[in-house]
């Protein structure tokens, strides 16, 4: 059975988990090489990576990037003993380790507060600062996810899930989890220990861990500065919230001008589109990353990402709208109703494709 982890250092320490698969590492470095480039030395990380598969190789390399920082502690922990990602429920584009982040109270509680970040963060601040927001006895504290707000809006299915399944009084309800800090204590008191697991093994969630978080923290999460998690999606994405709240547009639209975390959520991910809204905060530290001729080989190799990938006769084009437009999504029926199969504007979108991927 897994050992419960220590606080790794007695004074200023400062918790941070990430959720990881071994194909995703190398962007989990990029986002912990800008952490280190945005720490102080007044303050100890405490860093820890949940996983089930990240390789003795790559948990090496890791290391190699914290060795020379006296005050940077990094751990992995396989949690296989308490979890079986083939029992999760994902779909499209998801993962099981998204679902790894509802463990953290259980695994972590001996700390009182803990950070979660994703792996597809780029950090421009000093994380301790984050860690030092007081939140009270809420059980969280997140950012509202704009992006979920912007849905219920504009889909009336999205709207109707958030309102009929997760009984979400008010899109203001609904959490971004891609940055998060855990209230150990009072989490535990409302929760057992595999109680949120088992949700997600036994509901087909939309939008996992985010869903069930938000449904059963309703009410008791510290709305943190949206500076925190800046949500980079396609452009003009946000344009409806301009009208149903004029006050939330201008502040997401002033965190781009001074974000303390960029969360590249868009299905266009910087690594293979490094052109994208601030593609490059990412090549910045990725480059300086172990992992950085990795991610350059796997640009020109897109379908070799994974070794355990295998062959695939979809065309060219079908392969791009799998990828970006996963099966099942929103996003996928959206596009089909704007461009239906065969119609003069699906013709039109054809032919530019071809044409600029001959070029």
């Amino acid at each position: 059975m897994l050992e419960t982890p220590m606080p790794a250092f007695t004074d200023n320490n400062i918790p941070v988990v990430f959720a990881c698969s071994d194909v995703f590492i190398p962007h989990a470095a990029a986002a912990m090489q800008s952490l280190i480039e945005h720490s102080s030395a007044s303050y100890n990380y405490d860093l820890i990576f949940l996983h089930t598969e990240i390789s003795e190789n790559n948990q090496r390399i890791m290391h190699t990037m914290v060795k020379s920082f006296s005050n940077i502690s990094l751990r992995f922990y396989n949690i296989e003993a308490y979890v079986k990602p083939q029992k999760l429920r994902v779909h499209g584009q998801y993962r099981a380790e998204a679902f790894y982040r509802l463990l953290i109270p259980q695994l972590l509680y001996k700390y009182e507060k803990v950070i979660y970040l994703d792996s597809d963060l780029t950090i421009l601040k000093n994380i301790a600062e984050l860690f030092e927001i007081d939140i009270g006895n809420n059980l969280l504290g997140a950012t509202i996810d704009l992006g979920m707000m912007t849905w219920w809006i504009t889909d009336p299915q999205i709207k109707n899930y958030l309102e009929n399944f997760l009984h979400l009084k008010s899109p203001n309800f609904y959490i971004q989890s891609g940055v998060l800090v855990f209230n150990i204590y009072e989490f535990n008191k409302v929760f057992a220990a595999y109680e949120l697991l088992e949700l997600a093994e036994k509901n087909n969630y939309m939008y996992l861990d985010q869903d069930i978080l938000s449904a059963k923290c309703q009410g008791r999460f510290y709305p943190l500065d949206i500076n925190w998690d800046v949500l980079i999606y396609d452009q003009n994405f946000f344009e409806p919230l301009r009208s149903f709240s004029p006050s939330l547009y201008q502040k997401y639209q002033g965190s781009k001008k001074n974000p303390y975390i960029i969360h590249h959520a868009g299905i266009v991910k910087p690594w293979y589109s490094p052109e994208i809204e601030f593609g490059e905060a990412y090549w910045e530290y990725e480059r300086k990353t172990p992992f950085y001729e990795i991610t350059l080989w796997r640009i020109f190799n897109r379908d070799k990402e994974s070794e355990h990938a295998i062959a695939d006769n979809r065309s060219a084009a079908r392969k791009f709208a799998d990828r970006f437009l996963p099966k099942g999504t929103f996003r996928r029926r959206i596009a089909k109703k704007i461009l239906p199969k065969g119609s003069r504007r699906w013709q039109f979108c054809k032919k530019i494709y071809d044409f600029m991927r001959r070029q």
